[in-house]
């Protein structure tokens, strides 16, 4: 997918996805300042990545980025890391809070 149509499938997706909705909203009630930067699409070339962060821009890779509902799930992915990052979580350890945080982000991108 090309820069161009990632960006206007993120934008239906980001005004359409009700999954969205719901963890975005969950997310500025913890933190009204959270995701200031937003999200995007950029050709990333160099990397074997789908999401990249570029100060506290993330990025959509947009070649890796194949229809609306790759972009759907990335997107979900990714704010349920964001979602994360704004709660206070008790885990034991960084490593306990980042496989966690895989998991839950994995799980609700597919299935939520």
């Amino acid at each position: 997918m090309n820069e161009q149509q990632c960006t206007k499938e993120l934008g239906e997706v980001l005004s359409t996805s009700t999954r969205v909705a719901v963890l975005l909203e969950a997310i500025f009630a913890l933190d009204t300042t959270a995701l200031k930067r937003g999200i995007t699409c950029r050709p990333c070339k160099e990397t074997v990545q789908e999401v990249i962060m570029m100060d506290t821009t993330k990025v959509l890779c947009c070649e890796h980025m194949k229809n609306r509902q790759d972009i759907e799930e990335t997107v979900v992915h990714e704010l349920v890391h964001a979602f994360d990052s704004t709660r206070q979580g008790k885990f034991n350890s960084l490593c306990h809070a980042i496989a966690c945080g895989e998991v839950r982000a994995s799980c609700l991108g597919k299935y939520m």
